[in-house]
């Protein structure tokens, strides 16, 4: 790192140490907050000579918070209040009069100083920042804190960025674990080196994965994943970046599902709890209640083109089985058409609205879902309840995640269809919409922008990241089932591979 670069940073880190002083107040864990507010004390008398001779009026601000904080006594407390308050601010202030301004570009990247001293980065090919604008060392002290565990003795991470992760996860690990980095862009490398803080680690716990080769690379992330602890990160800004690889969609659909499960575990755990207190049935069981045992399936999704399957599904009454996802219930309690059997998979407590006026709708429609789905839907759904087992006692390999839809193909596959119809699977904003008319979300029309793919028709249309990950589940899902015919009833949404048009070109 560069000799001006690395006195920046450590003058930083007296911010972060002073956030590290507040969490430690905040858990009441007064001799971790004494060290920590020791070394960032002794940071600041460092940096006050230096402020000094640049700008007194900055460090006459700097040295009475100091001091306030200094002579807050034993209570803990107080001196969190002083550090928050007073002196976070004017140390903020103190280190922009001390360095100014930085921003420069090498190659696609430009680097811009931030306000608490730690550059970030934008890519200007996608316009996306790898780092937060403001304070990216907290930032990755947050996300370390979430993701390190005592036990991991090593750590991957897929895209380096300026190193501000792999740092801080191997300071949580008291210098004792091994950080292994998967880069392939050489220039983000040296830059975390000559502007980051990779620099910082130990070489002898840091290893540098084999980037010349980048299908190995990504076989070799990917083999760690599958073998070890949950302990491969990876970073937002790779998303979609290796889809000219074999290993693209693997390395897109593991980060999917370690998103999801950082953003939602905690709920998850919760909807257990309360749904532990319904009483669900086997899905063994579920054969039995159905009132239809046609092998053909209708799959009902809420995209737009539900809007035109509407004549489809009145004639499917009765002579198929139609599998409809909570998003769009609604809809079909407005055409009084019967669903067969629905199906609910996200956690979010929200999801209540979706029946919330129509519960006696539900009331002779078999439910299935997962033990950790949504417990507010669950409780207000009248209909019987049958849970799904993916630990393989319910002699079924699942392969759902993401969109409901993945279920809902899921379960007619495990009753034994013979052909699919995937209804309002349109994954794309197909007529400029996201969704159908009176269904559980609002509409968003003229939706002009995004990702252009193939559409059913033999044209193109506009998605987005997230429906493309939704497609290549239901991909997947088709592709190990090529036994059975499944249709796209879309005219316009994106094409789905191993499908067939219902509507011919």
């Amino acid at each position: 790192m560069e000799a001006e670069i690395e006195q920046m940073y450590k003058d930083a880190l007296a911010v972060t140490e002073l956030q590290e002083t507040l969490r430690w107040s905040a858990l009441g864990a007064v001799d971790n907050m004494k060290e920590k507010w020791e070394s960032a004390s002794a940071r600041i008398s460092g940096i006050l000579p230096r402020i000094a001779s640049v700008n007194m009026d900055a460090a006459k601000i700097l040295m009475t918070a100091w001091k306030t904080a200094r002579e807050s006594g034993k209570d803990f407390r107080l001196l969190a209040a002083c550090i928050s308050s007073t002196l976070i601010p004017a140390l903020k202030e103190s280190l922009s009069v001390l360095y100014g301004t930085i921003q420069f570009s090498v190659g696609r990247w430009i680097f811009q100083k931030t306000g608490f001293g730690f550059f970030s980065v934008r890519d200007t090919e996608s316009g996306r920042l790898l780092h937060e604008p403001h304070d990216p060392m907290r930032e990755a002290a947050d996300l370390a804190r979430y993701l390190y565990r005592g036990e991991m003795e090593n750590f991957h991470i897929l895209g380096i960025g300026l190193g501000y992760l792999a740092w801080q996860i191997w300071e949580l690990s008291a210098h004792t674990s091994d950080i292994y980095v998967y880069e392939d862009d050489m220039i983000m490398l040296q830059m975390a080196y000559r502007y980051g803080v990779l620099s910082w680690i130990d070489p002898e716990h840091l290893i540098l994965v084999d980037n010349k080769d980048k299908e190995k690379m990504l076989q070799m992330f990917l083999y760690g994943e599958e073998n070890g602890l949950h302990n491969h990160y990876v970073s937002d800004w790779k998303l979609r970046s290796y889809h000219d690889t074999e290993y693209g969609v693997l390395v897109d659909t593991f980060d999917f599902n370690e998103r999801t499960q950082r953003a939602c575990g905690m709920q998850q755990l919760i909807n257990a709890r309360m749904n532990s207190k319904k009483a669900m049935r086997a899905l063994a069981e579920l054969p039995q209640v159905l009132k239809t045992d046609s092998s053909e399936c209708v799959v009902v999704s809420a995209g737009p083109s539900l809007n035109d399957a509407i004549p489809f599904l009145r004639e499917s009454v009765g002579k198929r089985t139609i599998i409809v996802v909570n998003t769009a219930i609604k809809r079909l309690e407005k055409e009084k058409i019967p669903a067969s059997l629905a199906v609910m998979l996200d956690p979010l407590p929200g999801l209540g609205k979706h029946i919330q006026g129509i519960e006696e709708y539900t009331e002779a429609i078999p439910l299935v879902t997962v033990m950790e789905g949504s417990g507010t839907f669950i409780s207000a759904y009248r209909g019987e309840v049958f849970c799904i087992e993916k630990d393989g006692s319910d002699d079924y390999c699942w392969q759902f995640g993401g969109t409901v839809a993945s279920l809902g193909l899921d379960v007619a596959y495990y009753l034994g269809a013979s052909v699919i119809y995937l209804v309002g699977s349109d994954l794309a904003f197909s007529q400029g919409q996201n969704y159908a008319g009176d269904v559980a979300h609002d509409v968003m029309e003229n939706v002009t922008e995004g990702i252009s793919v193939e559409s059913v028709d033999g044209g193109t249309v506009q998605t987005d990241l997230l429906y493309q990950r939704y497609r290549e589940t239901l991909e997947a899902q088709i592709a190990a089932h090529p036994e059975v015919k499944v249709y796209n009833m879309s005219k316009h949404g994106a094409a789905i591979k191993g499908t067939e048009a219902f509507y011919k070109k």
